[in-house]
């Protein structure tokens, strides 16, 4: 690898981004290593609410140097918050006081947070509940929000 470069990048500045890839410059070629820093970029963009983020790789080669250059064309998106978040099929008198979460309407929407609901909570929720089974998350566009939905009904 010769150089790196990051397209359309407003969130964050180049250097920060430079920091979460771990391909370097001077690296031998490594299309592993480029899939692993796109997949640490996403969830970058994804801690921040930009959870439609995309980057697209675009390689070019000098057969003269043998050398090759990495540009990132990211696609940032916009920014999405948490519109609301709701409960199903636990008592609210069991959940209100005891379900914690760091999901709260207004902030900013991090798709990891979900998976710590689940986490912080294992002792109090269903042993079959997982975040991936129990929880729709449903973007409206328009506002820029997610509803997050989780649903416990079929664990009873």
């Amino acid at each position: 690898m010769t150089e790196i470069h990051f397209a359309n990048a407003h969130v964050f500045p180049t250097s920060e981004l430079r920091k979460h890839f771990p391909l370097q410059e001077g690296d031998v070629f490594d299309i592993a290593r480029i899939r692993e820093g796109i997949e640490t970029l996403t969830r970058l963009y994804g801690a921040r609410g930009y959870i439609n983020f995309t980057a697209s790789p675009d390689l070019r080669f000098d057969g003269e140097k043998k050398r090759i250059s990495l540009a990132i064309d990211l696609n940032e998106d916009r920014q999405f918050r948490v519109a609301s978040v709701n409960v199903f099929g636990l008592d609210r008198q069991f959940w209100g006081p005891t379900l914690r979460t760091k999901l709260v309407p207004g902030q900013v929407f991090n798709p990891e947070l979900v998976e710590d609901v689940f986490t912080e909570n294992k002792a109090v929720l269903p042993a079959v509940a997982s975040s991936r089974d129990y929880t729709q998350i449903t973007q409206d566009a328009k506002k820029t929000a997610v509803v997050i939905q989780f649903d416990f009904t079929r664990c009873n």
